[in-house]
């Protein structure tokens, strides 16, 4: 994703940092089950027992880059709102979070790669998936609101929020099937050409 690519590479002395990011890449490569301590620590160039030194727990390790990801991902979002561009222009911005840098890029959302294993994710793990989903449905409904009238409360402002985001998580899936990132701000725009004009 964007957002991931534009994301600053910690110092090589900051282990911690190091393995988030090498655990983010790989769940968002491989999902939460497809990877281990010893392939963190294979990449990080080093054991496994210096994973666990800062995660205890895999469990831990999968909440804690869910939780960065997050953080980083409301970033981008609060620097959006922070633009004067219009709602229509902030919807764009929104789903080019989500195209990936190249066609060769298979990575996805890591809490959209999260989301298809949400049955057997260990706890923590799916309620902070289920946050941020529900963080950027919450942003998601303020941009609608002023696009489409009313308030970012309401049933029919809410639904187009939740419309768009599965959209986006959606075309994602089709992007990395047929190794075409076009698909996903195609997709993007043909949904937000549909929306009425404001306040009808």
């Amino acid at each position: 994703m964007v957002m991931a690519e534009r994301s600053r590479s910690p110092a090589k002395g900051d282990t911690k940092q190091r393995i988030l990011q090498l655990a983010t890449e790989l769940i968002r490569a491989r999902g939460c089950h497809g990877f281990t301590f010893h392939d963190v620590a294979a990449e990080l160039g080093t054991s496994h027992v210096a994973v666990h030194h800062h995660f205890k727990t895999k469990a831990l390790l999968v909440d804690a880059a869910v939780r960065a990801y997050t953080e980083r991902f409301v970033a981008e979002l609060d620097a959006i709102t922070r633009s004067e561009a219009s709602a229509d222009q902030q919807l764009r911005r929104y789903a080019e979070l989500f195209e990936p840098a190249s066609d060769d890029d298979d990575r996805i959302c890591l809490c959209g790669a999260l989301a298809a294993e949400i049955a057997t994710l260990p706890d923590p793990v799916p309620a902070s998936v289920r946050a941020f989903f529900e963080q950027n449905e919450v942003w998601l409904a303020k941009v609608l609101a002023k696009r489409v009238g009313g308030r970012p409360t309401t049933a029919r402002v809410q639904q187009l929020a939740r419309s768009f985001l599965a959209l986006l998580e959606g075309a994602m899936l089709g992007a990395r099937t047929f190794g075409d990132r076009s698909r996903i701000l195609s997709a993007a725009q043909l949904w937000l050409d549909s929306l009425p004009a404001d306040g009808r």
